[in-house]
């Protein structure tokens, strides 16, 4: 049975039914589509390719943050308008999480634009090493949000994850005050999982997966190049 929701005039009188959504490849139950995170895959390719093709920083810098109604908009996307009209009729449950995990991931992405636009990109050690920092940040933020879009339950709560940050960068800001002494290292890397496990539970562990697994003498690399 198709429904039809009160919004804005030209999305007044369309017509939504599972059909309508799966045809469009709108998850019916969550009433999101994935080809939102297009806008944030595209940057992270271009992040990608910055060390070894630094003039691309400028590409990398023109991104903006873009709410899921306006990418729609300005989008080629087959059935937009019933992506945006999908969207102001999601449940609360599902929209009220996936909005403060895009929230999480544009303070991500522009916090990797401020410090690339700040560093020597001729560098192309330091600036792969920049990059790797920030996808390995960003991309599980946005497995977090795909998640949301396919209806999967396990998801992580932002203040576990606020809280777990915070565990990891104090560890870091621990090791970073002297570098000379190896224990402080390897307490770094025994307790950090253990942290992650703890405030995150189940496969919420994979938030922030190689930076816990570096190795010491990449770990002396970042101190040395922080940024």
């Amino acid at each position: 049975m198709a429904l039809a929701y009160k919004m804005d005039d030209h999305l007044a009188h369309i017509a939504m039914s599972s059909e309508d959504l799966r045809a469009a490849n709108i998850n019916p139950k969550t009433h999101l589509a994935t080809d939102y995170l297009n806008h944030f895959n595209e940057v992270l390719m271009m992040m990608e390719i910055l060390p070894s093709m630094p003039d691309m920083i400028g590409d990398v810098m023109s991104w903006q943050p873009k709410d899921y109604p306006s990418h729609f908009r300005d989008t080629n996307f087959t059935g937009k308008d019933l992506a945006i009209a999908a969207f102001e009729c999601a449940p609360t449950t599902v929209r009220t999480p996936f909005e403060q995990t895009i929230a999480m991931v544009d303070k991500l992405i522009i916090e990797a634009q401020r410090k690339l636009a700040e560093m020597d990109l001729s560098n192309e050690e330091r600036a792969e090493f920049a990059v790797s920092e920030a996808l390995e940040l960003i991309r599980p933020m946005l497995g977090e949000a795909d998640r949301i879009i396919h209806g999967r339950e396990e998801t992580i709560e932002a203040e576990d994850m606020s809280d777990a940050q915070a565990d990891i960068d104090s560890l870091f800001d621990m090791a970073e005050m002297d570098l000379s002494q190896q224990n402080i290292i390897d307490d770094l890397f025994d307790h950090a999982p253990m942290l992650v496990t703890n405030s995150m539970h189940n496969s919420a562990i994979e938030i922030m997966p190689n930076r816990l697994r570096r190795n010491r003498k990449f770990l002396r690399s970042r101190m040395k190049y922080r940024i």
